[in-house]
């Protein structure tokens, strides 16, 4: 029963027929006298021999060039190994073989040929392995020289790897690079005595080859290596990076939506603030008028009685205006848009004023108010309605917080070496803890929750206070121990009336008029006689209420009135009548009065279009004066009006266009 031939059987039987042939060939060419003499027979197979030997090694020659070739021209280590492989069955045919390289004293096996019967086992004891466990490898690894068994029955140290199946010849070749064993030829080979010093060499040779092309690719591969990593981390710089700026415009979206809820928030309360002032200003312009009115006499005499029961009321309703304008005050403190109107106040004047202000609610209290004033101090210069704002609001708190039949004093002293007046406000009332005082001027905040409900108020009035009384460049300080009462004192800086020599004319004259309506004011008077008409007014207001008030009172002073009650009814008739001056209401239905001013300065007339226009308006908050003045009012005034001093504004306006 006949079996395959081996490889090396057939590579025989190969090379004895070219043998044939080349024989064959020389039968040819030589003559048959020659054929059978020794010599030339002798000659013969030398020859023969050298034409192979010359054959071998051009083969030789060649396949270490493509090696070479094959070697350099590849950056990929499984590449450059399987190549090395390649190369070396075609000089030393081997029946199995493989590369390890090295990484210290461990060996990785990276390239295997011919294992395909060798136990798994076995694959996996050979891929992965340390030297020192293994005798053959680690005397190569210690000599870095080449170690040949011829044959490996019998070959202490074998055991090892006795497993591989009828290897009978082995030889490891070192692969070595400036001196540095890099890794190992294992070649196998199942007959023994099988590797001739050539074959060695050849190996020896080609590991020679392989070491620089290892070199580079392992360099190669680090490199890559290294790119990836880089690359890696670039990826996940770039992915932070992206996840920041994400986070940033996420952070940047909620900052964009907090602050268009605060934009909101604070139109909503302006629109609020608004609102609220306009429609309580329109009624107390009505009520301040009307006792304006009956005060002047214009519907009649009334007696002293009756002239104390109209300033009580007037005073009254201009406490709740002034409860309206700490609103608005606060609200233009924290936009930075306060502007005091300084002037030579009466001190004497402001303090009885002040006290008058809170007299009712004492006397209903039954609670004693004094008053002392330095007789140093006459007059102070500052804003009169913003330290009257602050007296009113301290003397208030006083007479809120102090018990039935208490006592509240205001003291007005001067200390020359500091130059400042100094206002102090005290009370027998219930005090104030000490845990309690950072919070006292603090916006809508009241001391404890249960004086909510026993005592009324915004909690705005202190922190107006401690607010008006900095920006007049002064201070506040407060002394209280939980009850046994309070004490407030504002000081402010403080003039002397030689000082006030240099101040502007128009202020003295202000500050003396203002004294003498407030003086005109305590006495009876008698009824005004009504002044033939000299000026043609055209007022433009849809509140029935505001225009019965002017209807009343501007004809005692020498006006003619002509009323529409819109915008654009406005137009018309002052188109019809050219009137000498016009009241401009603002919020009106049809046409607006900011419209109405704008439409009337385009107007081609230029008689029409330069007719005197003053803004009568009961929207007072921040910009509404510029709004009015750009549209082209000549002047703005904010209602509850002072009727008193209307005649003159309408005559000043007049008289400037």
């Amino acid at each position: 029963m006949g079996s395959e031939p081996t490889a090396r059987e057939a590579e025989l039987r190969a090379e004895v027929a070219r043998l044939q042939v080349e024989i064959a060939e020389l039968r040819r060419v030589i003559p048959p006298d020659l054929l059978l003499d020794g010599d030339h027979t002798q000659w013969y197979l030398q020859t023969v021999q050298l034409r192979e030997n010359e054959r071998r090694a051009r083969q030789i020659a060649e396949t270490l060039q493509h090696a070479s070739m094959a070697l350099i021209q590849s950056l990929d280590l499984n590449q450059v190994l399987e190549a090395l492989l390649d190369y070396l069955q075609k000089l030393v045919p081997y029946d199995s073989a493989n590369v390890m390289l090295r990484d210290g004293w461990i060996f990785q096996v990276y390239s295997l040929r011919g294992y395909a019967q060798m136990s798994q086992q076995m694959q996996v004891r050979l891929i992965h392995f340390d030297a020192r466990e293994h005798r053959i490898t680690r005397e190569i690894l210690e000599t870095q020289r080449s170690l040949i068994i011829r044959d490996t029955h019998g070959y202490p140290g074998w055991v090892e790897v006795a497993s591989v199946a009828e290897v009978r010849s082995w030889m490891g070749i070192p692969i070595m690079s400036h001196g540095e064993l890099l890794g190992i030829f294992s070649v196998n080979k199942e007959i023994p005595d099988f590797f001739t010093p050539e074959a060695v060499e050849l190996a020896e040779t080609l590991a020679t080859m392989a070491a620089a092309a290892i070199t580079n690719a392992q360099l190669y591969a680090q490199a890559q290596q290294e790119l990836t990593e880089r690359r890696r981390a670039e990826a996940a710089l770039e992915a932070e990076r992206a996840q920041l700026a994400r986070r940033v415009e996420e952070r940047t979206a909620d900052l964009m939506v907090a602050n268009a809820e605060l934009e909101r928030a604070s139109r909503l309360k302006d629109e609020f603030l608004a609102n609220m002032s306009h429609e309580l200003r329109t009624p107390l312009n009505t009520i301040l008028g009307r006792a304006e009115i009956l005060a002047e006499g214009i519907y009649g005499p009334i007696n002293q009685e009756q002239h104390e029961a109209v300033r009580s009321m007037s005073e009254s309703g201009r406490h709740l205006l002034a409860l309206i304008n700490d609103i608005l005050d606060l609200s233009k403190i924290e936009a930075g848009k306060l502007e005091l109107q300084l002037s030579l106040v009466d001190m004497v004047t402001l303090c009885e004023a002040s006290i008058r202000m809170v007299a009712q609610s004492a006397l209903k209290k039954e609670i004693r108010l004094h008053s002392s004033i330095s007789p140093q101090v006459d007059v102070i210069y500052a804003d009169e309605r913003r330290l009257k704002q602050i007296l009113v609001n301290l003397l208030s708190n006083a007479v809120k917080f102090t018990p039935a039949g208490g006592q509240v004093e205001l003291e007005v002293q001067t200390d020359p070496d500091q130059q400042s007046v100094s206002f102090t406000v005290s009370d027998t009332g219930i005090g104030i803890a000490e845990a309690d005082m950072a919070r006292l001027f603090q916006p809508f905040v009241q001391i404890d929750a249960g004086l909510t409900r026993q005592h009324d108020g915004t909690g705005l009035g202190l922190v107006l206070v401690q607010r008006l009384t900095e920006a007049h460049g002064g201070s506040v300080a407060v002394q209280s121990q939980e009850g046994l009462g309070s004490s407030f004192t504002v000081r402010l800086p403080w003039l002397h009336p030689q000082a006030s020599a240099s101040l502007d004319p128009d202020d003295l004259l202000h500050t003396l008029r203002q004294m003498g309506r407030i003086a005109a004011d305590v006495a009876p008077v008698a009824p005004p006689q009504p002044l033939p008409p000299r000026w043609h007014i055209l007022l433009a207001e849809d509140n029935e209420d505001n225009i019965s008030l002017l209807l009343d009172f501007l004809p005692f002073h020498g006006y003619a009135l002509t009323i529409a009650r819109n915008g654009q009814e406005a137009l018309d008739l002052a188109r019809e009548c050219h009137p000498d001056a016009i009241l401009m209401d603002i919020q009106m239905p049809v046409m607006d009065g900011i419209e109405a001013i704008r439409r009337l300065r385009a107007d081609p007339d230029p008689g029409l279009a330069h007719t005197p226009v003053i803004a009568l308006t009961a929207l007072a908050m921040p910009g509404d004066r510029d709004r009015c003045l750009a549209a082209g009012a000549d002047a703005y005034i904010v209602k509850p009006l002072v009727l008193h001093d209307l005649p003159d504004q309408i005559a000043a306006v007049m008289h400037q266009s």
